[in-house]
């Protein structure tokens, strides 16, 4: 067995997601992410076919996925806040930094 087949077969089992499945998919293809992992330690002359190497693919893969899938985030300020305030350009407050 190859380990894209290896890999493709681990993909097909069920597993844990930090990343909600709901949530859209932005371009990613997982199955060839895994197989891509799964390659990788083959190329560096690991057996994925080893009982503790076998789900390794995938967790790499989905680590990674979790890694680089933005999140939606609403940042909130609120009035009189320090940062609102010192984004105006007429605040009153002056530095009192020293230089030097």
């Amino acid at each position: 067995m190859t380990s894209i087949e290896l890999a493709e077969s681990a993909a097909a089992r069920p597993h844990l997601h930090a990343v909600d499945p709901s949530e859209p998919d932005h371009g990613i293809d997982r199955t060839r992410a895994v197989a891509a992992v799964a390659e990788l330690l083959t190329a560096l002359g690991r057996d994925i076919r080893s009982p503790h190497l076998v789900e390794t693919p995938g967790r790499v893969a989905d680590a990674l996925i979790e890694l680089l899938t933005p999140r939606p985030f609403l940042a909130t300020t609120f009035p009189g806040s320090r940062s609102s305030r010192a984004s105006s350009s007429a605040s009153p407050e002056t530095c009192r930094c020293r230089s030097g």
